[in-house]
């Protein structure tokens, strides 16, 4: 039995959970370190989501470049050999550039594999017994239900705008709109939306506790920064 058989057996709790510790593991990765991850990252988000990565890598484009131009010219060090050192571009400010937008990209990689690999029901799920075990057992309900209708709202919108269509939400503040009429879509009954919720097995435990110490040392690090 193949390794991506057995990944694909695995909670979609235990996937978001992988995926959190490994987007924490970035943030404390050298350049180097991020280089060589980058080999191995890349290639396998263009195989298996490419078309979602390079989607979210269309959505964010302006947020990379924001990025790399605030490390790049506002960050003190050595200034580089002329012309760039002439533009205030220091090797430091390079190097904080390049390490800050290559955990981006890896994390938008990871990203897209993941929503590639659940899908939305699985997705929500997850979200759904991951909030279960820290205590919010009152309220999943409610925020699975309201993740699920916001991912399938978007999901919906991409798909119209691929085919050239409005997705329909700029209806509501338009006001020509007529105030006495009813959207189409709300004069429909209301139909039960399910959520299937799989059982944990005992790998997925034991992936939640081996993620577990990273989940906490994120933690310890990032109270200490505030």
């Amino acid at each position: 039995m193949s390794f991506r058989h057995h990944f694909a057996t695995v909670h979609p709790a235990s996937q978001i959970l992988l995926w959190l510790t490994l987007t924490l593991i970035l943030q404390w990765l050298p350049l180097s370190m991020l280089l060589w991850l980058a080999l191995l990252i890349f290639p396998l988000a263009l195989g298996l989501a490419g078309r979602r990565f390079r989607l979210l890598l269309r959505r964010i484009r302006w947020l990379l470049l924001s990025i790399a131009v605030l490390f790049a010219f506002a960050t003190s060090g050595t200034l580089l050999p002329d012309p760039a050192g002439a533009l205030g571009i220091t090797r430091e400010g390079l190097e904080f550039a390049a390490t800050h937008t290559l955990r981006l990209l890896q994390l938008i990689a990871l990203l897209a594999m993941l929503l590639e690999r659940l899908g939305i029901p699985a997705l929500v799920s997850g979200f759904y017994v991951l909030l279960g075990g820290i205590g919010l057992q009152q309220q999943r309900g409610r925020m699975a239900l309201r993740l699920m209708l916001v991912l399938e709202y978007v999901e919906q919108g991409r798909e119209l705008r691929r085919r050239g269509q409005r997705s329909g939400w700029q209806d509501w503040f338009d006001p020509a709109r007529s105030t006495s009429g009813t959207p189409a879509e709300m004069t429909q009954p209301a139909v039960p939306i399910e959520l299937h919720i799989a059982p944990l097995t005992i790998r997925d435990r034991l992936i939640m506790l081996l993620t577990l110490p990273v989940l906490i040392a994120a933690y310890l690090w990032l109270g200490s920064r505030a």
